[in-house]
């Protein structure tokens, strides 16, 4: 008997000496895991996140917000419109729609804990809107279920359905891990009640509330029915929430003004959110996003809010100046893209070329947007123009020295070497034109858009083409020198170092082997297609 006992006591200590070191092992396995999550997201090395010292709930935090998790999520459970307590709907949170969000919030988390950044990938020409949003409020519009990664979705449904069933320490577990979502709905649903919507409906106690406004509620936000929660509250007859539930008018406006202010603002979002240039419906109305509503504005301290766009890879960040309003808007993939507009109640105005005194020195209109860079060589700015033209300006005056109607949207950057301005389009072309009249030297048609800027190197043009292919042309004459195949679109920008050409494709999007090719400038040899 005491021989068994023994036994049975070494087996027990075997057990627990193998589940100690199974533990860690798979403590160290998730880490890794997580930690590859964010670098690949986040467009970062593993070893730059290790560096931030962000435990291992912080990487899950930042993994699942990015919607790049493969963790298996409960479904979401069938709510049926007819319970009377579901007076809400929802949305999604889309700051990491992009991974230079991830970068930025990253970035910032390394400098609250006394470091500095390394190798953020932090782009310096998205600077205000990229740095900006992480410490503003963000508009949440997405309502499509489709667009959000499903464990996502999920969380999202537990948050909705906690605050339609008053079930407040559920709601405060998932805030405390996204606050950015105290603002948002039920995907898809009908009557966008938010959860201060839902602690007015139940009459909540003023703690609640209270917590609810420290995760950033917004006591203007509206629901499908133009219901504030001060509304609700009142129409249900909740008097003691009317005191905490009351906005703020920091920023007072008449309806008036911030409706017109809010009407410009949308029908600009749906001109520059638009990548099928006015051919069908906008962007946003494929969507379906719930465009921003600037009532919200006036509650807040700072009085602007961030707003991405799904599909856009960017957004908007607006801001009230007193009764203007301030858009900065730009799209992460297309450079130059960065751009201001003024609202008024008089109109809008993009902000031109500014000296350095701050003074304006002249505007130029075209007859679309410009997401084309401009280039300037003696004396003269060449830019190309959803409209279909490209441009040849004063860089002096702005007047028009000339302007060249081609088959498409101008995306590309021009290049501007030895008197020819080589420019791409969306009707598949690469142009070289005269650089002092416009007029044409030659064409190069490609099997796709063509939204990369060419590079001109010793007497070749390199550029690439949404056929898959990076093209070499002869400068000259546009004839083809070798066309190289990836293995998606090309619309990155060439770059050609010391008889190199390093480009980038669309061939590993969604995958983990996104591409950059390093081809040899004369013959076009790289990797084995």
């Amino acid at each position: 008997m005491a021989q068994a006992k023994a036994d049975d006591a070494q087996r027990d200590e075997g057990r627990k000496l193998t589940l100690e070191e199974k533990v860690p092992a798979e403590q160290k396995a998730k880490r890794a895991d997580l930690l590859k999550r964010v670098a690949e997201a986040a467009d970062m090395t593993a070893e730059d996140v290790e560096s931030l010292g962000m435990t291992d709930d912080e990487l899950a935090i930042f993994a699942s917000a990015f919607g790049d998790t493969t963790e298996t999520k409960d479904t979401a459970p069938e709510i049926s419109d007819d319970d009377e307590l579901i007076e809400e709907d929802g949305e999604p949170d889309l700051f990491h729609e992009t991974a230079a969000g991830m970068t930025d919030e990253l970035a910032d988390l390394q400098r609250g804990r006394g470091g500095e950044p390394r190798s953020l990938g932090v782009v310096a020409r998205d600077s205000l809107a990229r740095t900006d949003h992480t410490r503003i409020a963000e508009w949440d519009g997405v309502t499509l279920r489709s667009t959000v990664h499903p464990g996502a979705a999920a969380e999202r449904d537990r948050l909705s359905d906690a605050a339609r069933d008053g079930d407040w320490r559920t709601v405060f577990r998932i805030l405390d891990e996204s606050p950015s979502w105290a603002n948002s709905a039920r995907l898809e649903g009908r009557r966008k009640y938010a959860p201060l919507h839902q602690a007015a409906w139940h009459g909540a106690t003023v703690e609640t509330v209270e917590r609810l406004l420290s995760y950033g509620a917004w006591r203007t936000l509206r629901t499908s029915g133009g219901d504030r929660p001060i509304d609700i509250a009142a129409r249900r007859g909740h008097r003691h929430l009317t005191s905490v539930l009351s906005p703020e008018d920091k920023h007072p406006l008449s309806r008036d003004v911030l409706a017109r202010l809010q009407r410009s603002f949308h029908n600009l979002i749906r001109e520059i959110a638009d990548p099928n240039d006015g051919r069908g419906p906008d962007l946003p109305t494929r969507e379906r996003l719930r465009l921003p509503e600037l009532e919200v504005l006036t509650e807040l301290d700072r009085p602007a809010c961030w707003f991405p766009v799904p599909g856009m890879y960017g957004g908007f960040l607006f801001e009230l100046r007193g009764a203007e309003l301030i858009v900065n808007s730009w799209i992460r993939v297309v450079e130059g893209s960065e751009r201001t507009h003024h609202i008024t109640v008089g109109g809008v105005r993009l902000e031109g070329a500014w000296a350095a005194t701050g003074t304006e020195k002249w505007t130029r209109a075209t007859g679309r947007n410009v997401f084309s860079s401009p280039a300037v060589v003696g004396g003269t700015v060449y830019v190309g123009s959803d409209d279909g033209k490209v441009y040849g300006l004063d860089a002096a005056t702005g007047a028009k020295k000339w302007a060249y109607a081609i088959g498409g949207a101008v995306w590309s950057s021009p290049a501007v070497v030895d008197g020819t301005v080589y420019i791409g389009s969306d009707d598949h072309t690469l142009y070289g034109l005269h650089a002092a009249t416009g007029g044409k030297r030659w064409t190069y048609t490609t099997g796709g858009l063509v939204g990369s800027s060419p590079a001109v190197v010793g007497g070749a043009v390199y550029v690439g083409s949404d056929d898959g292919k990076v093209y070499a042309l002869d400068a000259a004459t546009g004839t083809a020198r070798w066309t190289y195949t990836t293995g998606g679109a090309v619309r990155s920008s060439p770059a050609v170092v010391d008889g190199t050409v390093y480009v980038g494709s669309n061939d590993g999007i969604g995958k983990n082997d996104a591409m950059l090719f390093a081809l040899d400038a004369a013959t076009g040899a790289g990797p084995a297609n």
